[in-house]
């Protein structure tokens, strides 16, 4: 009896052997036939296959290959072809692309036939484009017509017009399927930002977590082929922007335009142009303006901003108007500046209690040294109200006056020059005299700024020790 269940266990523990051993050879089998399925491809020459890779690539994604050094088949990740150091234009638009690495990954029934390729995605690695601004819709449009799986891997594109480059955004990353479907990482201006589009809100929304900056774009539309409209909203350093926008092919347009925060409060409508070339003009409208935010506003931080200085171009006109509670010394101001290749052109006009101040002038902000040149005529129209609104008495007989004054200001270091000073247009002041107003003036009202001449205490100084 006991050998007899002996003999059945043993002849069970040799079919479960037998199958185990069969089992392992059938497995060997299949590995070795899978990985020959994969490998085989390495020896073949897809070069003879380019003309395919190429009418596939134009018919199904609108991309023109103007040139293909080689393609490679590659195992891992997955099956891919590798198309090395490409240059593609998109048909029917002037929109050049060059690929140091495009891969098309394929499905198992392409690896060996070609002739019908449908892939499972096209990356594209380190990709550089010069592109005309006003084609970046179609670029866009472009990416998102993507049928299949797509990504983008180090995408570096110089903004231009008429050959000259505007600005850049480099190393952008974007997918269309995945965790990370629909969002775009880069780099502008040397900062990393972050944008995610939701096509079911139909917005944009934009980040650049170093410098706290916050943007949500509202879509009023869908159809990318047409005019985008809509509503942005911009948080950043505890401010915040809503405008209401219109892109069109040619220029942007900004309306209704609320900036605020708690040292400054102004609206305004701009209108942004790129054609024939980059030039924004704004119609600005100051509700509030506080010292601390002067005071915060730096000259140097300013001017190392050379590059992006160097190509703005903008035509503005400013206005204030104070409030009937204000103790300020301007009661109306109105300026006109533009912007011109790092060239400052100014003309205002300035309302104070019993007169008028009118100045015009420039600065080249890309100079090293950097001088604002002024000629302003001050007049006064009623002199007892304006020193009345300073508290100080006057006993002069004369009530109207008028200055003349031409000079420059080195706006670093807070020196000023006088060239001329003339007085009710006849009497010019003597040398000594000049140099007399040259130091009462850097004492008193340029010591903190040239933002602080108009400061109503340091001028009531100023008139005080003239006096």
């Amino acid at each position: 009896m006991f050998n007899k269940s002996f003999k059945i266990i043993n002849n069970q523990s040799m079919i479960f052997f037998k199958s185990f051993f069969f089992l392992r050879f059938v497995f060997a089998i299949f590995f070795i036939s899978t990985l020959l399925f994969f490998s085989i491809p390495k020896l073949f020459d897809f070069k003879k296959d380019e003309k395919i890779v190429k009418i596939f690539l134009e018919n199904n994604y609108d991309l023109e290959v103007k040139n293909l050094t080689s393609i490679n088949y590659n195992i891992f990740p997955s099956p891919n072809l590798s198309l090395q150091n490409s240059s593609f234009k998109v048909k029917n638009y002037p929109i050049n692309l060059q690929t140091e690495n495009m891969k098309i990954f394929l499905k198992f029934k392409n690896i060996y036939n070609l002739s019908k390729l449908e892939p499972k995605k096209i990356v594209f690695k380190e990709t550089n484009s010069d592109l005309d601004i006003e084609l970046t819709k179609e670029l866009s449009n472009f990416f998102q017509n993507f049928d299949y799986k797509l990504k983008i891997e180090s995408l570096n594109i110089n903004f231009q017009k008429d050959g000259k480059s505007i600005f850049e955004i480099e190393k952008i990353n974007f997918s269309n399927y995945g965790f990370k479907r629909n969002k775009i990482e880069g780099i502008l201006f040397k900062e990393r930002f972050i944008i995610d589009y939701s096509k079911k809100r139909n917005n944009f929304n934009f980040k650049i977590n170093d410098l706290g900056i916050k943007a949500v774009l509202d879509l009023e539309q869908n159809n990318f082929n047409d005019f985008l409209k809509g509503i942005i909203k911009i948080n950043f350093l505890e401010s915040l922007i809503k405008s209401n926008f219109n892109l069109k092919k040619e220029q942007i347009d900004l309306t209704k335009t609320n900036f605020k925060n708690k040292d400054l409060f102004f609206t305004f409508d701009s209108v942004i142009t790129f054609n024939p070339y980059f030039l924004t003009k704004s119609n600005i409208d100051i509700i509030s303006i506080e010292d601390s935010f002067l005071k915060k506003i730096s000259f140097e931080n300013i001017l190392l901003k050379n590059e992006i200085i160097k190509k703005l171009n903008s035509e503005n006109v400013v206005k204030y108007k104070a409030n009937k509670f204000s103790k300020g010394l301007i009661k109306d101001f109105t300026s006109k500046i533009n912007f011109i290749n790092g060239n400052l052109i100014f003309e205002s006009i300035s309302k104070i209690i019993g007169g008028t101040i009118n100045c015009k002038g420039d600065i080249l902000l890309i100079d090293s040294y950097p001088r604002l040149n002024f000629q302003c005529s001050i007049i006064f129209d009623n002199t007892k109200n304006f020193l009345k609104s300073f508290s100080i008495a006057s006993n002069a007989n004369v009530n109207e006056l008028f200055f003349d004054v031409k000079g420059s200001i080195n706006i670093l270091n807070n020196k000023i020059n006088f060239d001329e000073i003339t007085v009710n247009k006849e009497q010019s002041l003597k040398e000594k005299e000049t140099r007399y107003y040259k130091q009462i003036f850097e004492k008193f009202l340029l010591d903190e700024g040239l933002f602080f001449i108009i400061k109503k205490s340091k001028v009531k100084t100023f008139l005080l020790e003239l006096t």
